[in-house]
């Protein structure tokens, strides 16, 4: 942008001068004089020397790009600048000072807001922004604003000194289970079935404690639980408020059931409750969860030798699951172990709502979320006025290196949330390109090409392409629910017959699959048969 001061930049320091006199009269604080000098330095002229021309592009282009690459701070961070930028810009609005091409003062305070607004929801995502947060927190509790400032007090060596290393320290994209999801794992915990039998144990007169304010023995058998377990069970029930003691009694909290809806957040506080456990064992396995959380396995615990107490302590409270020596997290497992796993060093990237992602934050979020990704994309869609979002997503999606199975994911996902007339267009310009077996059926599916004008091979390598992509994304049940949905069996063998046509290298591979595992005899016989065809055609050359 140009500078309209020249070489003199006494005029915009007294205009800056003015700024100030006029914020503090109207009671507005200017957290960052620094700010409004950059703003103004960077502003470009309108069609008249001395006026300023502001737009809401620029808003962007300043607060998300000029000044990380000025500050060397994350975008993150420097949307604090909103805070002196809104201000400012209606001192200028006030005074006559913005160019008649300038949008409305009114749109770009909005904008300024929601650039500051949206900061604080996709700061999970930014790990740079979190690493300079860990590095002032000193332990405090702090709001974002809080952390905001401090970090901006900095000086350059010392936030060069705390980003040094960042990216070997992280992991990501991690998508977090939506709120319906933590819900519903937090519900199943077993600390909660034993909150339950623990207050319909107290009934109404309550249990008398013993000892130095502990449970009788005989209510470990309600409860199916050790007598030793006890003391643990009664501090989880304390820290939740299931329960409370009184008068020498254990008894009934009674706004228990408005609290209890409220279900992860309990869990948080069983876990902060936990009793004394090998610190270190907690944290690595904590670490080794997320990590494997992240890429989307199972972690085999007997690669990971922890005391089984801790293991215990994760289950019971819900937060883990296992099948044999194989663990995973449960939904609601997921944020607070991130939680733990951020305090002891590691970061992680985790993709912010949809309502809040940028494009690329929404397609990093495509392979976690799957078919749910429709979804994502119609909450990101609700605050994008552009017209042309489906073909946005969908160039940036299919590029040469990107799965089949995602790219069917998305395709599918645009048609059903933008509508066929917009999803079309971009979905040809995929023809004749990597992607153009889902791209070809999709458009054959919704009639947006005739079939007759599509050579059978084409048609049949498209299949292929289809069936090998959700084999590779989503395992053999996902691929034989794609063969399954050609009808009965006839039509199924006729569809078969069809994808035996195609020279594709994976051809054999699909009938094969198909011949192993699908369920319908006929189908499977038919299947096995026609890949040994097609293994004698190929080696006959």
């Amino acid at each position: 942008m140009q500078q309209p001061w020249g070489t003199d930049p006494e005029l915009r320091d007294h205009l800056v001068a003015q700024f100030l006199e006029w914020a503090e009269h109207r009671h507005t604080p200017v957290e960052h004089v620094q700010d409004a000098i950059m703003a103004l330095d960077w502003s470009s002229l309108g069609p008249n020397d001395g006026y300023f021309r502001w737009t809401v592009r620029d808003i962007d282009r300043f607060l998300l790009e000029y000044l990380p690459d000025r500050l060397a701070l994350p975008e993150t961070v420097c949307a604090n600048g909103a805070l002196t930028l809104r201000p400012l810009l209606e001192f200028l609005a006030r005074y006559g000072m913005l160019s008649t091409d300038s949008d409305l003062p009114d749109d770009m305070g909005d904008r300024c807001g929601e650039v500051w607004e949206a900061a604080e929801h996709r700061v999970s995502y930014d790990v740079r922004a979190k690493a300079l947060f860990q590095h002032v927190r000193g332990g405090e509790e702090l709001t974002f604003a809080e952390l905001v400032s401090r970090v901006r007090t900095l000086p350059a060596d010392e936030v060069k000194k705390a980003l040094d290393g960042v990216e070997q320290r992280t992991v990501g994209p991690l998508r977090l289970p939506n709120e319906r999801e933590q819900w519903f794992a937090a519900e199943r915990a077993p600390v909660f079935v034993w909150f339950a039998q623990l207050r319909q144990a107290c009934g109404e007169d309550g249990i008398e404690l013993v000892g130095r304010g502990q449970l009788p023995d005989e209510i470990a058998i309600p409860l199916g639980v050790d007598p030793a377990e006890l003391p643990r069970v009664l501090a989880w029930a304390l820290a939740a408020g299931a329960v409370r003691r009184f008068k020498g009694r254990l008894v009934q909290v009674a706004a228990w059931r408005k609290v209890e809806k409220h279900s992860v957040n309990l869990i948080r506080k069983v876990f902060a409750a936990h009793p004394k456990l090998p610190g270190r064992s907690l944290v690595q396995l904590s670490i080794e969860l997320v990590k494997a959380a992240v890429a989307r396995r199972s972690l085999d615990l007997l690669e990971l030798p922890v005391p089984s107490d801790v293991i215990d302590f994760l289950m019971d409270c819900g937060l883990m699951f296992s099948l044999g020596s194989e663990a995973r997290l449960t939904a609601c497992g997921v944020p607070i172990l991130v939680d733990v796993a951020e305090e002891n060093g590691l970061l992680v990237r985790v993709l912010p709502d949809a309502l809040w992602s940028t494009v690329d934050e929404l397609i990093d979020a495509l392979p976690a979320a799957g078919d749910e990704w429709a979804d994502d994309v119609r909450e990101w869609s609700m605050e994008q006025p552009d017209r042309h979002n489906a073909r946005e997503l969908i160039s940036r999606i299919a590029t040469p290196d990107r799965p089949t199975a995602d790219v069917m994911v998305a395709i599918r996902a645009c048609g059903d949330v933008f509508g066929e007339k917009r999803t079309v267009p971009p979905v040809r310009l995929l023809l004749g390109g990597p992607h153009d077996g889902p791209a070809l059926l999709w458009l054959l599916r919704h009639k947006a090409l005739d079939g007759g004008d599509v050579p059978a091979v084409r048609i049949a390598d498209a299949h292929v392409v289809e069936l090998s992509g959700l084999l590779d994304g989503g395992g053999v049940a996902r691929m034989l629910d794609a063969v399954a949905e050609h009808g009965d069996t006839a039509q199924t063998i006729e569809f078969l017959n069809l994808v035996w046509r195609s020279d594709h290298p994976r051809t054999c591979e699909v009938l094969l699959v198909t011949a192993e595992h699908y369920g319908d005899e006929t189908v499977a016989a038919h299947a096995r048969k026609l890949a040994e065809r097609h293994r004698g055609w190929h080696t006959r050359g």
